[in-house]
Formats: structure tokens, sequence, C-alpha cells
């Protein structure tokens, strides 16, 4: 414990402290930051997975009712299934007959045991025996119980939670997709098609999707009856989303028993949703790997340190000690009779203290005025800022004042003058970091045109043609109306009627607006200077100093915003007057642009 009681143990107590706390600070929101992206994207990838999974999905389901709809909409089938048959021979060949329209209708190749079924007990089995029969009683009641909602469709697809084909026909099918046809054009649905999905099918086909054994899939129909997989006590998944309308999304799921994160996707073709399903364990690997490695580096970066700062203060403490006695004596009153120490250490570090020591007495007397100075300076920049924070709450106090003076005895133009102005300025110095949207400008605009119509009363127009959708875009603050602004202090020197037009226009991902005038235009002299000689104004200097002040501004702040994108030109009209246009690259919060590129992101 004595270490700690010298000024080496205190420095590394300390230092050590501190770098401990900035680690721990560092690596909790490094974790936290990297954390969360990594499982943001596990979210995303497993989101992904389900969308893909439910697109296979449909895919094979689309095909499958593609063959339903031409044998449902076959003629030749239809008269082949409902032809009567009663003698051997008769049955021999309507089978035959029935079998080679649906070899036909389906192609060669079957992968998918197709069933017809009608209300009458008539069962073709196309597929798997190749064969056609009459259900009994008691199994076609129950066919025609399970065929009831296929057949209210009228002809449209239906996924069934129970095949229609009997046990020992459908085997392992756990769904069938069906359509409802009937003899007649206006007559009744009594007979149905349907292809089996069997259980293995389904299984494969979401393997070979995800690629791995690792994430579980479940399948519900448009009802809510569960598909896929066909297991008892199965976690209801479905009562989750069943009041959300979102196509897609990801949540947490924890029923006592497991712990996980869900994906689904919702199929608007075949009414679908299919859930894909990871434990948060497995899921958070990357992210508890991630941080152990981080404990690992900084425990390592921990000690690393502790050694450095030991080495450190090992050799800072022996100088510190031996001016100890020097130090304590120094008195800023009484710099002029300090007592510096004139004896030369052995030691190399002790004479760079005592030399840095006796030059630092010297700088101490050298800059004592100026510190003073400097002190007096922070002071008055204070009182200064102090004044610049009260000044404008004064002066909107003062305007109300007039405005409600004015009210009273009915100068309603005073009032509306005072509004504006009140308005003007809470715009001006209101925080919005630089940066607002292009109706903002024009409204300011507006504002200011109209106080200038007070003082010139129908002595000028102003025209404002500026598309709709470009009051949304996102421009430097203040931009429009110092142009405007400058037409009225430089441009109209006249006794004419003076006229400003302000033109807007969207090309690509770029926006221009043109302010022009019938002023007097720019002299040789001062153009060539406002297109080659835009320079920052220094601090201290006004508008008399440097008469381009408000135009430099806004072209260094578009460069700003827009870099080498930026657009600034200035030209005179022959016919009288000039032309400024300011520019950019359209980008909203709706719409954000690449500034370097000036591509869309």
């Amino acid at each position: 414990m004595k270490l700690f009681q010298t000024i080496r143990g205190r420095m590394m107590l300390a230092y050590t402290g501190l770098v401990l706390l900035l680690i721990i600070i560092f690596s909790a929101l490094y974790y936290k930051h990297a954390s969360s992206l990594m499982l943001e994207n596990a979210s995303s990838s497993l989101l992904q997975l389900a969308v893909n999974t439910n697109s296979s999905l449909d895919y094979k389901i689309e095909n499958l009712d593609s063959v339903i709809y031409r044998i449902a909409s076959s003629a030749l089938v239809k008269e082949e299934f409902y032809k009567p048959a009663k003698t051997t021979s008769e049955i021999l060949n309507n089978n035959r007959s029935l079998m080679d329209l649906l070899f036909t209708v389906t192609g060669s190749q079957i992968e998918d045991p197709i069933n017809i079924i009608g209300k009458n007990g008539k069962f073709v089995d196309f597929g798997s025996d190749f064969s056609t029969s009459y259900l009994d009683s008691a199994t076609q009641e129950e066919v025609n119980q399970n065929m009831s909602d296929c057949l209210a469709r009228k002809g449209a697809m239906h996924i069934s939670a129970r095949p229609f084909a009997p046990s020992d026909s459908a085997g392992s099918a756990i769904f069938s997709i069906c359509r409802a046809f009937n003899e007649t054009f206006s007559g009744p649905y009594d007979a149905c098609v349907e292809i089996l999905f069997y259980y293995d099918d389904i299984k494969e086909m979401m393997t070979s999707v995800s690629g791995n054994d690792y994430t579980a899939f479940h399948v519900y129909d448009a009802s809510g009856n569960l598909l896929y997989p066909s297991v008892e006590n199965s976690p209801d998944y479905y009562a989750q989303v069943k009041e959300d309308s979102a196509l897609s999304g990801t949540f947490s799921f924890e029923d006592g028993q497991r712990k996980e994160v869900v994906s689904f996707s919702r199929s608007e073709y075949s009414g679908i949703t299919l859930f894909a399903s990871q434990n948060e364990d497995y899921l958070y690997t990357p992210v508890n790997h991630f941080r152990s490695i981080l404990l690992y580096v900084s425990v390592f970066i921990l000690l690393f340190t502790v050694l450095l700062i030991y080495l450190l203060a090992s050799q800072l403490t022996k100088p510190i000690r031996s001016l100890q006695t020097s130090i304590s004596n120094l008195d800023l009153n009484a710099l002029e009779d300090i007592s510096l120490p004139q004896k030369k250490y052995s030691a190399r570090e002790l004479e760079a203290l005592r030399t840095a020591y006796i030059r630092m007495i010297d700088r101490l007397k050298a800059s004592l005025d100026e510190t003073v100075t400097a002190r007096s300076h922070e002071i008055e920049s204070r009182m200064l800022a102090l004044q610049a924070q009260m000044n404008p709450h004064f002066l909107y106090n003062t305007i109300t004042i007039i405005s409600i003076r004015a009210e009273d005895y009915g100068a309603d133009d005073i009032v509306m003058m005072c509004e504006t102005l009140s308005s003007m300025l809470r715009y001006i110095t209101k925080d919005t970091y630089g940066k607002v949207s292009l109706g903002k400008e024009f409204k300011h605009l507006e504002e200011y045109l109209f106080l200038m119509e007070c003082r010139y009363p129908k002595q000028f127009s102003a025209k404002i043609d500026v598309p709709d959708e470009m009051m949304q875009l996102t421009v430097p603050k203040l931009i429009i109306q110092p142009l405007v602004e400058n037409s009225f202090k430089h441009g109209f020197q006249t006794q004419e009627h003076w006229i400003i037009r302000i033109n807007g226009h969207m090309e690509g991902n770029t926006w221009e607006i043109t302010v022009a005038d019938n002023g007097i235009g720019f002299s040789e002299s001062t153009l060539h200077e406002l297109e080659n000689d835009f320079t920052p104004v220094h601090e201290g200097s006004n508008e008399e100093e440097h008469g381009n002040l408000g135009l430099s501004n806004i072209l260094h702040r578009l460069r700003f915003l827009y870099k080498d994108k930026a657009v600034f030109r200035i030209s005179n009209d022959p016919a009288g007057g000039c032309h400024i246009t300011i520019g950019g690259i359209c980008y909203s919060a709706d719409r954000p642009y690449n500034i370097s590129t000036g591509e869309e992101k």
C-alpha cells in the first residue's frame, strides 16, 4: 500500500483508472453499436430468407394452379368425367379416355398426384394409380364436407388444410391446391380438382432455399390454419401477426419453452403466410463471439497500458521530486524575487526539467501582462454576447408593443407590417442548422416583398414562377431574399416601374432558380469581380467595406453544401437589368442524394 502513497503510485492509480474508464466506455459503446448492426443484419437476413422461401412456395403453387386451371377449364375432361358409365367396358373406356386427356392437358411428366372428385362420389386418381372409382357413402360424406370451402369459391383457387382424397390415396399429404368446376356454364359447382402437397416435398423445398437445418419454417393458410409442419403443440405464430396488415416483418417470440426471432412473409397471390424462426441463442452467436473477442482485446490493452504507465511514471517522478522544493516556492505575485535552481543536475531528465522550469519562469514573466489583457477581452466578449442575446428579445417585445398600440388605433396596415417584420426576424434568428425547405425560403421572401410594397407602393411588381414540387427541396437558409434585396439596393436607381422575376425549374436531380430585374445591371468591373473573385470576408468587415458580402456568403454556403455541384451564375440582360442564377442537387428528407457523385442513394 506504500506504493500508492507516492507520486508514482498515485499517477499509476489515476491514469490506470482513467484508461480503464475509457476502455469500458469505448468498449460498451462499440459493442452496443456493433452488436446492434450484427443483430439488424441477422434479422434482415432472416426476413429475406422468409420472403425468398415464400416466393419459391408461391412459384410452386402458381405452377400447380395453372395445371389445375387447365384441367378444370377443359371441356373434354369435363365431358369424360360427367359421362355415365354402367358396364365394366364403359368404365374402362371412360377411364382410358380420361387418362389420355389428362396426359394431354398436364403434359407427359407427372410430379404431383392429381385427384378429381365429384359430389356424386366419382374419384379420379391421376398420378398414383391412374384409376377411376366411386367412393363409399361414409368416405364420400367426409370428402364432401372437406370440399365445401372449395366449392363455395366457384372456380377460384383454394388452398385446403384437409386434402379431399381418401387417406389411403392422400398418404402423407398435408394440404392441397384445388379449384371447383361444373358440368355446364350455368350449372352448380359439384366437383373439384386438387393437387396434393406432401410433407417431404415442402420440407425439401424449405431446406433447399434456406441452405441450413437450424431455421424452422411454419406455413399457414389465409384462415390461419397450420399447413406445415403437421406437429402437435406447434407455436401459434399466426396469432402474433393476425391483426397486422404488413406483408412482411420481424418480431420476437417467447412462450416459456422457446425464445426465438421470427420473420414472416405474406403472399398476396395465395394468401399463405410463411414464418421463418431461429433460436435467439443461435442468432446471437456472432454477437457473443464478438463480445468475447472484444473482452480479450480490452484486457490485453489494459495490461499493456498499466505496464506502460508504470514505466512512464517511474521516469517522470524522479525529476518531479527533485524540483518539488523549487516549485513549492513559486509565487506568481513575486516572480522577480523567485530563486531559481542554479545547480546543474547530473541526470539528463532532471537537467531538462530544470532548464524547462527556468524557461517557464521567464515565459510567465513575459506573458503575465498578456494574460491579464486576454482576461479583460474575455470579460468584454461575454458582455457583448449577453447583449446580443438580449437585443432580439428587446426588439421582438418592442415590435409587439408597437403592433398592439397600432391595433388600438385601428391601424391595421401597421399591425400587418409589425407582424411581418417580427416573423422575418424570427426566421432569420431561428437556429435551423443552416438548412430549410425552399417553401420556407419563399414564405420569407413574400414577407420581405410585403414590407417593400409598404415602402415603395405601386412602384414595383414581383413575378414568381416556381413549380410546387420544388418547395420540398432542402436548401441553405437565406439564399433567395438577399438576391431580391440586391435588386432593390443596387439595381433600382431609376424612377420607372421596377420588375422582379423569380423563375425556378428542376432537371434530373438538379434545381436552379433565377432572379432577374429590369434595373441598371452590373458594371463590367463589378461583373468581373462577382464572377471571378468571391473571397471570404474577414472578421470585422462590413458591407460598406465589402459590397458583395451577401452574394459572396450565398456562393460559399452553396459550395459548402453542394461542393462542385453548386450553381452560381451572374450576367447582364442586353435589354437592361441582370440575371443571378443559383442551384444545386435536389435532395430532401424523402429523396436523399450523394453530393459527391450527384446520384440518388
